[in-house]
């Protein structure tokens, strides 16, 4: 596994505009900045986290030389100016994921290794917190089936949940959970090692196999062991106006059984129009998620939905929001309410999109709603609150001085209101 150290250089932000006031080329932590990050040639981001002094470490891909895309990992101080950067990958392109701080306060990091020959394997590594130096690798692959990773949680006993997928077939797959030690090798218990693989199949189709691509991209670790998460599949619905796919919310003992599995054609969730969940996060009644539905005019749409502890929904909100738009990533917020961000199409003609960012109150409802971007595709992959009250915006920002209009990862940090304060 091939280790570089490349130099962080910051694009001039030509063609770009923001929806709020000039940028301060030296930015005041407690007000507000857009900085961008990438290498060789081009980045994209995926997930981060803020630590206490408001440091951000963040995760993505980025292309670096002939062997393709890399996974992509640094550390930016709290003006954004980096600290160190890593990319980590083999000769075929990888992805990075998700992050996480664990127990040891040092960084754990989820992708996708291609092997070069067309297989993938489950990345996980631990890196120091300080210099990002490889503490372990691991690449996981259950069986001889390609095996992706799509979250990553540190287990309340110690060790990992990795959520994801495998191959069944060539071209399908199933839902898989592992969970490793805390050197990320798989666990064995009395039963065998603990390995969830899981493929849903409509109860109402009447086929009698299944043809369903399905993944696991959010889960929770419950007190008892217990795991619930969610999945996004291809589920072949049959009905009419209906639109195929649908997220898949589930609940399974960590030895696998299944406790039961809940579509969007169900009672408790009764979302006929939504095809897919991008986030869920665990809050103390239960979980908020955002996602996608289509409309009937076959337009794009972002959802914020609430669900009780049993996976039953509670309220769902959508936002008129013109043209096409997708969520990516949900928050709390410390006044009880919501804030989510991901990419809003300028029309449906000119491929231009910009970041969005929506923040509600308590119920869903909208407060404000703030625009980010230029020309190109823009946009908002993740999104923080910050202590000083305001937000960061991990996003993807095409910028004209990047080869072929290609993205760079950017930290956009706002106000309260949204606002990149001067």
């Amino acid at each position: 596994m091939r280790h570089t150290i490349l130099n962080f250089f910051i694009v001039a932000a030509l063609g770009f505009f923001i929806s709020c006031s000039p940028l301060d080329p030296k930015p005041d932590f407690k007000k507000g900045f857009i900085k961008y990050y990438s290498g060789a040639d081009y980045t994209t981001a995926s997930k981060f986290i803020i630590d206490t002094q408001g440091n951000y470490y963040c995760i993505g891909s980025g292309f670096t030389d002939t062997d393709g895309d890399n996974i992509y990992v640094f550390k930016a101080d709290n003006e954004g100016n980096v600290v160190w950067q890593r990319y980590f990958g083999g000769a075929a392109n990888d992805t990075g994921f998700v992050i996480r701080q664990d127990s040891d306060n040092n960084l754990v990091v989820l992708g996708n290794y291609a092997d070069g020959n067309g297989g993938t394997s489950i990345y996980l590594s631990k890196l120091d917190i300080n210099t990002g130096a490889s503490v372990f690798e691991r690449q996981i692959k259950p069986n001889t089936s390609s095996a992706y990773g799509y979250d990553l949680r540190i287990a309340a006993s110690g060790g990992y949940i990795i959520a994801g997928a495998q191959n069944y077939t060539p071209t399908l797959r199933e839902a898989l959970i592992i969970k490793t030690d805390n050197t990320g090798e798989i666990v064995n218990t009395a039963n065998g090692r603990v390995v969830i693989t899981y493929s849903y199949r409509d109860p109402n189709s009447t086929s009698t196999t299944s043809n369903d691509d399905f993944y696991v991209n959010s889960i929770d670790e419950l007190s008892n062991g217990d795991f619930k998460w969610v999945g996004n599949s291809t589920l072949r619905l049959n009905q009419g106006a209906v639109p195929n796919g649908s997220p898949i919310f589930v609940n399974t003992k960590i030895d696998g059984r299944l406790l039961y599995a809940y579509n969007k054609l169900e009672t408790v969730i009764a979302e006929p129009r939504m095809v897919s969940v991008s986030s869920l996060k665990k809050i103390a009644d239960g979980y908020i998620a955002v996602g996608n539905s289509i409309n009937t005019d076959n337009t794009y749409e972002s959802f914020l939905m609430k669900l009780d502890a049993d996976f039953k929904k509670v309220w769902y909100r959508t936002y008129n929001i013109p043209n096409n738009d997708y969520a990516f990533s949900v928050e709390t917020t410390a006044d009880g309410g919501y804030i989510f961000t991901g990419r809003q199409d300028i029309d449906l003609g000119s491929g231009d999109a910009d970041v969005y960012v929506i923040k509600t109150d308590a119920t869903g409802n909208q407060t404000w709603k703030k625009q980010y971007g230029g020309k190109g595709i823009d946009k908002g992959k993740d999104i923080k609150q910050t202590q000083d009250g305001g937000y960061a915006i991990l996003c993807d920002i095409e910028l004209i001085t990047t080869p072929a209009n290609k993205p760079v990862a950017a930290i956009i940090k706002v106000d309260s209101e949204g606002v990149i304060e001067n």
